[in-house]
């Protein structure tokens, strides 16, 4: 098993994963980047105009896999 590190970015704010965690293939570690994603952007998104998360996973060797969420508000004409 390899060891793969969770690094978030959340707009302009990088948050490195210093303990990282051991999978068994890619497949997994893609399946466990897109959960990653999802919990902090369910914590964040709500009440977020615009919000861009990203997390970039990466081995002893580097950067092995990148997953992005944008998200954006925008109003478009004044309501009632």
């Amino acid at each position: 098993m390899r060891r793969y590190y969770f690094d978030l970015r959340d707009n302009d704010t990088f948050l490195p994963d210093e303990d990282g965690i051991e999978l068994l293939s890619m497949e997994v570690v893609k399946n466990q980047a897109a959960r990653v994603l999802f919990e902090i952007a369910r914590g964040v998104i709500p009440g977020a105009e615009a919000r861009t998360l990203t997390v970039e996973v990466r081995d002893d060797d580097g950067l092995v896999l990148k997953s992005t969420l944008r998200f954006e508000v925008e109003q478009v004409r004044q309501g009632k």
